[in-house]
């Protein structure tokens, strides 16, 4: 079982998802390492049995938690991503949808995502290494800078993280979000590459125009003065 799990990590290391499996064994074009593992048939084999939980007791658990049937395996893996690695200072709390066509309740069909389909996740990760962490108490012990989905962002939790959890903020905010200034949401009349900064002692909102008719906002705690890099199409620095 181990090979198996092993085999499967290194197919994502070889990015091979769009590669039929069976090439993996073929002696042309093949990796050696799949055949000195195991034979393809038992690999068919294997993933086709393979279950990571008490069937008898799922049904139960199914009513209460629609992910019972991995539900232990992903908190296992979810909390040894989180032993095994130490955040740099700047974090980001995004989506991420992990492709998947089999039968599930919960599947989503996004299409602007590359796999169209699949299951939904929102991640805590390293927005350097792309390491992918977890929301967890023990960010308090270090002072981070983070990253924030349209989703997410708003005045409260920017004021609260930075407050509380001494965490400070980037963050896109959507136009129709109430309470925007009228200025700042307009992007018809403005020019291509403007910037137009609003602030207090503790947040600074910033409406960029990178072409024509399309502006993004962004609220951040992380800077407290505009600043613009002229040599990058007058981009803000918080870009």
């Amino acid at each position: 079982m181990w090979a198996l799990i092993g085999l499967m990590l290194l197919r994502g290391m070889y990015k091979s998802q769009n590669e039929p499996a069976s090439s993996l064994w073929s002696g042309e074009c093949g990796r050696n390492v799949f055949k000195a593992k195991m034979s393809f048939l038992r690999y068919q084999i294997l993933l086709k049995l393979m279950r990571f939980d008490d069937r008898e007791t799922r049904k139960d658990r199914k009513k209460k938690d629609r992910f019972a049937p991995n539900r232990a395996l992903f908190e296992k893996f979810d909390n040894r991503c989180q032993d095994n690695y130490t955040l740099s200072d700047c974090v980001t709390i995004d989506e991420t949808l992990r492709r998947f066509r089999g039968r599930c309740k919960f599947q989503l069909y996004m299409p602007q995502k590359p796999g169209k389909y699949g299951l939904l996740f929102r991640v805590l990760a390293d927005a350097k290494s792309r390491y992918v962490h977890h929301w967890t108490e023990r960010l308090r012990k270090k002072r981070y800078h983070g990253s924030l989905l349209y989703y997410y962002t708003s005045a409260d939790l920017c004021e609260q993280l930075r407050t509380e959890y001494k965490l400070t903020v980037v963050g896109t905010v959507k136009t129709n979000s109430r309470g925007l200034p009228e200025l700042l949401k307009q992007a018809g009349k403005r020019d291509p590459e403007s910037t137009i900064f609003a602030w207090n002692e503790k947040l600074m909102l910033v409406s960029y125009v990178p072409k024509k008719n399309k502006n993004v906002l962004m609220l951040t705690t992380m800077f407290d003065q505009p600043e613009i890099d002229n040599a990058d199409r007058n981009k803000l620095v918080v870009i």
